[in-house]
């Protein structure tokens, strides 16, 4: 088994999550209905040693040389007449060299499970098995759940006892004529557009001009209702004697006033003194006379 750098963030969260789903699968007995098949259909072959315990790293120890899961596909195989696929039986005391004629094992029994039917989706990756982590070993339970219903479909006995059944492709022809059979006789209201009675009535096309009602004024049609507050009437008021934001504007004497009504200004507002001073006054901080 290759030893990694522990995972970290959201690595470490799916590996969790994946952890967790093998125990689920483990709970729902899907393990043992795997472990239960492959030993009866090897039964009768001494040179394979049964599973013994229903966890994922038993399956993981018996099945990860490949050669008992190649047994098994070799024996599915024959119920539809096809060759058998080599088994290779490593005796290297040298860990590589038997590395890979595991991994070819496992190769040739996913090959075989293709040619069977299984989609490629269905298998699990050679790696998973081999290295045999829990997380990994989500993917090769399931993988080997969908390869035991796959054989039930082919009629394969001992038939494989999990729940469920393989799903297979449902494909069905029509002709053109009943097609078009089908296409002109059924037609819901939504796809020919029913509108259920309501109409486009008074609407106008957009960019048109529209007739803007006094306000209170209600036509026999209930159209042109519109306020004042809604047209924007601004009540008779007007801008008249303003200026532009940055002209100058002439300061009139207090209480002046003009012809227009503009340039009423006060004194107060023109920051008159009135003929006021500070003299006498002191700066601040100064000393002062006090008089007897």
């Amino acid at each position: 088994m290759a030893y990694r750098a522990t995972k970290s963030g959201i690595a470490a969260d799916i590996q969790k999550k994946m952890e967790s789903k093998m125990s689920e699968l483990e709970a729902e007995g899907v393990t043992g209905y795997i472990v239960q098949w492959i030993n009866a259909v090897l039964a009768s072959d001494p040179s394979v040693e049964r599973i013994s315990g229903n966890r994922a790293e038993n399956l993981h120890v018996a099945l990860k040389d490949g050669v008992s899961l190649l047994k098994v596909v070799n024996l599915v195989r024959t119920t539809v007449q096809l060759p058998p696929l080599k088994i290779e039986v490593s005796k290297s005391k040298i860990p590589s060299m038997a590395q890979a004629k595991h991994f070819d094992n496992l190769g040739r029994f996913l090959q075989g499970a293709e040619d069977l039917g299984m989609k490629v989706n269905d298998l699990f990756q050679s790696g998973d098995l081999y290295e045999g982590s829990r997380a990994q070993m989500v993917n090769v339970v399931n993988s080997l759940h969908s390869f035991g219903l796959l054989s039930k479909s082919l009629h394969f006995s001992p038939g494989y006892g999990g729940p469920g059944n393989y799903a297979t492709e449902n494909v069905r022809g029509f002709s053109a004529e009943e097609v078009r059979a089908q296409s002109s006789s059924i037609v819901s209201k939504q796809l020919t557009g029913s509108h259920g009675g309501a109409s486009q009535a008074g609407m106008r096309a957009p960019g048109t001009s529209r007739h803007i009602a006094e306000a209170g004024e209600i036509r026999p049609d209930g159209t042109g209702i519109l306020s004042k507050q809604t047209m924007g009437s601004h009540g008779g008021a007007s801008q008249v004697g303003m200026r532009a934001p940055g002209t100058s504007r002439h300061i009139t004497e207090a209480g002046e006033i003009r012809p227009d009504g503009t340039g009423i200004l006060s004194k107060q507002s023109l920051g008159s003194h009135g003929g006021a001073s500070q003299a006498g006054m002191r700066a601040p901080g100064t000393s002062r006379h006090i008089a007897d």
